[in-house]
């Protein structure tokens, strides 16, 4: 889970996803294009959007198993 307002880059995004780890993104600044796509991506200033990506992620595999492939760096 990365809620940041601003991110110049989002190298610690870009490292969980190489990792394998389903990624919740701020939609924000540069975050959506650098994950391009491979991020559940939530308004920063709307916590309730923050808890359900977070709800959606750990409680529905088939979410989290696409995050993974999608960001999988070749997994």
């Amino acid at each position: 889970m990365y809620p940041s307002f601003y991110e110049s880059f989002g190298l610690a995004l870009l490292e969980a996803m190489a990792c394998g780890c389903p990624v919740i993104g701020a939609n924000a600044s540069a975050i959506p294009e650098v994950t391009g796509g491979a991020t559940m991506l939530f308004e920063p200033h709307n916590p309730d959007e923050l808890a359900q990506a977070i709800l959606k992620v750990t409680g529905e595999p088939e979410v989290r198993r696409h995050l993974v492939e999608q960001g999988g760096f070749g997994h």
